[in-house]
């Protein structure tokens, strides 16, 4: 009787997890976006690593949220550039020397934190 109550809470906790997000389109997306990004079509770029994002239920894999982060810099979008790192720096991954900067604090005033979280 333990046994069936704990496999039928383990289903229902990993059936959460899985709601929601869609990693082959995920990845297709983040392709898609990676290209744009080597064509130089930045703005394109960012768009669709959002696209992305969303597909993943709003997580995205630290590799693309910087990469997503430089396409947003490179079209002047700052804000969305700093949400980007940001959640990098939430998820505490600094490896290769990226660490949390001071100053991002003090932009913290302009980025709508409701999307960062």
């Amino acid at each position: 009787m333990k046994t069936n109550i704990l496999l039928i809470l383990l289903g229902l906790f990993t059936g959460q997890l899985i709601i929601g997000q869609d990693y082959p389109k995920y990845y297709q997306l983040v392709d898609e976006a990676y290209q744009l990004y080597e064509n130089k079509e930045y703005l394109k770029s960012g768009q669709k690593y959002a696209e992305a994002f969303v597909a993943l239920g709003n997580r995205g894999m630290i590799e693309d949220r910087y990469n997503a982060a430089c396409s947003w810099a490179l079209t002047n979008e700052n804000d969305s550039a700093f949400v980007q790192l940001f959640k990098i720096a939430i998820r505490g991954q600094y490896s290769d020397g990226l660490t949390p900067n001071p100053h991002w604090l003090l932009n913290l005033n302009h980025v709508n934190l409701r999307l960062v979280m």
